[in-house]
């Protein structure tokens, strides 16, 4: 299957704006148009878009700042959030592929990066089943969220 990842490019805009989420989903997860102005106005802020064919399927932001301290002591960490698949692309794999794509993504445009950082909802159980799947390690930590109790989780990049 031909997954891949690129930066956000405007003339995905339209697609990524008009992406859906089940109701269950919404508790957990942004949708990329609550995201992607912030997104792209934020120097510090990469928008990812994840293609199938070269039609969009999925987004997620990378996220490069002080905020990161929150998350890990890790300063090269860099931080993962707003991950979705559009609902009419969802249970076809293209979350997996993705998240399998991701640490050569990184390696490839973050030199400095040696981890990657995420927060999932403890009762996401999911999201959390398949970041463990990808790799994502959760080492004890958690923080608040905007919808309870956030399980940080851990990718490193260091083999």
């Amino acid at each position: 299957m031909n997954c891949r990842l690129a930066f956000y490019s405007p003339e995905w805009e339209s697609r990524i704006r008009n992406f859906t989420l089940d109701e269950a989903q919404k508790s957990f997860v942004v949708l990329p148009s609550a995201v992607i102005d912030l997104s792209i106005q934020d120097i510090n802020r990469y928008p990812v878009v994840i293609l199938f064919e070269d039609e969009p399927v999925g987004f997620f932001v990378l996220h490069h700042s002080e905020e990161i301290q929150t998350f890990t002591e890790n300063v090269n960490a860099i931080l993962l959030r707003a991950f979705s698949i559009d609902r009419k692309h969802q249970g076809r794999g293209f979350a997996g592929l993705s998240l399998n794509s991701l640490p050569k993504f990184v390696v490839n445009h973050f030199p400095h990066v040696d981890e990657i950082v995420l927060a999932v909802n403890e009762n996401n159980l999911l999201a959390k089943r398949l970041y463990e799947k990808s790799g994502f390690l959760y080492k004890g930590n958690s923080k608040v969220g905007r919808n309870g109790i956030e399980l940080i989780m851990h990718y490193s990049l260091n083999g």
